[in-house]
């Protein structure tokens, strides 16, 4: 059995009595990446990192994939020398927005030249060999433990090179280094394989899903149906019995109330529920949410959430269609509360004979969200949409009780993908989290290989 000693330092614990533990300042020198804007990157050229890659979640830590390779201009290199990567470089994240990137890095083992972009801090081993193992070393949570602790910053983490300076590293002796990593080298690729194929089968449920609703709320659930023209170019056909209107004949619309945010309060039963609070087929009442008083929800009663209002959201990012998300409000969302509209949230309000259940998939059709929008107004960053834009847009409407047997069916079939979806994602994680283990054990020379 392997001797071991107490490492000295508290995130450590113990370690192999051949192990060493030193500051990272000695076994590594330090650089600084080169401020680079989106205008400056072009289609092919020499190779740089900035921070938002070194954040992407295709990041493994233990080697740059080409995927997070974007491109500057050889005057970059001859204009900036020192920010060009060597082969067995780390390429650490200055900043970030999220706690747990704190310190998230990358080994550079391109062949061709690499440039640290922006927000990066290089760390150059003073000795190659351990570069792989520093690589995996950065990925432990036990390590980053030490950043965590000092980072500074509150919406925004700052990982300086004066941070990283005063860190500790655990150094295994020379003779261990290669079979580690050569052993974390495929037990981890081995373990990624697994979690791609797990993905691939997911975007391939989820891109089933979005097919089935597409054909279902379009053509209906008989196949054999005789198909007409709706008259509507972007609609195409539709079944003999249905019709097309706007949507002004099936819903009400009501608008958010603007809240004035001096009246939030600390938790009560009456929420507000604002554009962050809004995604497909989610209401995330979580999600930074803030309350009002029983007087002043009571001055906004008209603008209160009931079951079955579908919400949609009405401002987002011009371009971009990242809103104008629909869900369809249910019981389970107004348990123990009261919720209420804020401004650029609407809501649709069914009329009798309309099931909004067959709507709430309707709404996300591709070529309804092509017309809606088609009259986006707002600002070079912000986009918007109107109620009047939105109550003109024309609908595919079929009888009531096809409606509602479109729902039940779709209903069902998307419980079932979404689970499957649910259990795969659940074994990624696992994986994920066993990797997380294994690395650890083997970095720390707790795993003996």
């Amino acid at each position: 059995m392997r001797e071991t000693k107490d490492s000295g330092v508290e995130w450590i614990d113990t370690i192999p009595e051949d192990w060493f533990v030193v500051p990272l300042k000695t076994e590594v020198s330090f650089g600084k990446g080169l401020p680079i804007t989106k205008e400056n990157l072009i289609e092919k050229g020499v190779a740089v990192v900035s921070y938002g890659q070194i954040h992407s979640k295709m990041n493994t830590g233990s080697h740059l994939k080409e995927e997070l390779i974007r491109y500057v201009s050889e005057d970059y290199l001859q204009k900036n020398p020192e920010c060009l990567a060597q082969k067995g470089d780390i390429f650490v994240a200055d900043t970030s927005e999220d706690y747990d990137g704190v310190g998230n890095a990358v080994l550079i083992d391109w062949d061709g030249d690499v440039f640290a972009g922006y927000h990066t801090v290089i760390i150059r081993p003073r000795n190659k060999q351990y570069s792989k193992y520093l690589s995996y070393l950065f990925m432990t949570d036990a390590w980053r433990s030490q950043l965590r602790s000092r980072a500074s910053g509150i919406k925004v983490y700052s990982v300086t090179q004066g941070l990283l300076k005063k860190t500790e590293i655990i150094i295994p002796n020379s003779v261990y280094v290669q079979r580690l990593t050569d052993y974390l080298d495929r037990k981890c690729s081995a373990i990624d394989n697994i979690i791609t194929k797990q993905e691939q089968i997911i975007e391939k449920l989820k891109e089933y899903k979005l097919a089935l609703i597409t054909e279902t709320v379009t053509k209906g659930l008989n196949s054999d149906v005789e198909l007409i023209e709706s008259g509507i170019e972007w609609i195409g056909k539709i079944p003999i019995t249905w019709s097309i209107g706007k949507l002004s004949l099936l819903f009400d619309f009501v608008g958010g109330y603007a809240f004035n945010s001096d009246d939030y309060i600390s938790e009560t039963e009456y929420q507000v529920i604002r554009i962050g609070n809004v995604k497909n087929d989610n209401m995330l009442l979580d999600s930074n949410p803030v309350y009002v008083s029983k007087d002043t929800a009571e001055k906004a009663s008209r603008f209160e959430i009931k079951e079955g209002y579908i919400l949609f959201t009405m401002t987002g990012t011009k371009g971009k269609r990242d809103y104008f998300f629909t869900c369809l409000v249910d019981a389970s969302n107004l348990c123990n509360k009261r919720l209420f509209i804020n401004q650029r949230v609407g809501a649709f309000v069914h009329h009798k004979d309309v099931c909004a259940g067959y709507y709430k998939y309707l709404l996300k059709e591709t070529r309804i969200l092509d017309s809606i929008f088609l009259y986006e107004t707002g600002t070079a960053n912000q986009g918007n949409l109107g109620i009047d834009t939105i109550r003109r847009t024309k609908v595919q409407i079929p009888p009531f009780n096809e409606q509602c047997r479109i729902a039940k069916y779709l209903d069902d079939k998307c419980i079932k993908l979404n689970n499957e979806v649910e259990q795969r994602e659940l074994i990624i994680n696992r994986l994920l989290e066993y990797k997380k283990a294994l690395i650890y054990e083997v970095i720390t020379g707790k795993k003996e290989v």
